[in-house]
């Protein structure tokens, strides 16, 4: 009895083995089946190359995942970073640039007014209504207003020949005005509006745009807005 039993103790650890060891084996195949398909290259010719067979049974499929996810994350920050920087650059260098061109036109334009108050080099001579020559040079007026050079007589005398403008139904003051826009290309505010109305008449007769439009508009919506100003203290007042 004793003898019949051990055999059949140990057939039943045999089979019991045995089971465990088929089920292992199964669950190994399983685990590596899905491993290749995670990691099965779209190339066949390269397959081989893509992961060693032998480190199949040590991948985790979602350890493996993971580990792409990380990297594509790193590998995507890193880009961005770069880009980012890129346009920083860029941003900077249009901006230096663009204040570089600002600071380049306001030194033009007071170089180009120093050069008509120093009057050197003139070669032509605006008179007003009060008959107080403005000294230019006609290379200005050829680039900014060349109407005004179809004005141009030229008196003459024993030593020399001069060119000269006569607009007497225009003010100096206005005649002024009218030049420092030339060379400046502004009209200072106080003098576009003490000549307002002869400026406009100077931008039709030579066919300019010295910004009394854009002035009256300004005036314009300041007038608006001091009488809304107005109407709402009285109205608080009552």
């Amino acid at each position: 009895m004793s003898s019949a039993a051990e055999t059949q103790s140990n057939e039943f650890e045999t089979s019991v083995v045995t089971e465990s060891r088929i089920r292992l084996e199964k669950e190994v195949a399983t685990s590596r089946q899905n491993v290749e398909k995670v990691v099965k290259p779209k190339s066949s010719s390269s397959s081989t190359e893509f992961i060693k067979p032998h480190l199949l049974n040590f991948i985790s499929p979602v350890r493996f995942k993971r580990r792409l996810s990380t990297e594509d994350v790193e590998s995507g920050s890193k880009s961005f970073k770069s880009k980012a920087n890129s346009q920083i650059s860029v941003n900077k260098s249009n901006l230096s640039e663009s204040q570089s061109s600002k600071g380049g036109v306001e030194r033009l334009v007071i170089d180009m007014l120093h050069l008509l108050r120093s009057k050197r080099h003139s070669d032509l001579v605006i008179y007003g209504r009060e008959e107080k020559g403005i000294k230019v040079h006609q290379l200005m007026f050829e680039a900014r207003c060349p109407r005004l050079l179809k004005e141009i007589v030229y008196e003459t005398s024993a030593s020399n020949e001069r060119a000269v403008v006569a607009l007497t139904c225009f003010s100096t003051a206005a005649l002024k005005a009218f030049v420092s826009w030339v060379y400046g290309g502004s009209v200072e505010e106080s003098a576009m509006k003490k000549n307002l109305s002869e400026l406009r008449e100077l931008e039709l007769k030579f066919q300019v745009d010295v910004g009394t439009k854009d002035f009256e508009v300004q005036s314009s919506n300041e007038d608006s807005v001091i009488v809304s100003v107005l109407v709402l203290g009285v109205v608080h007042v009552s």
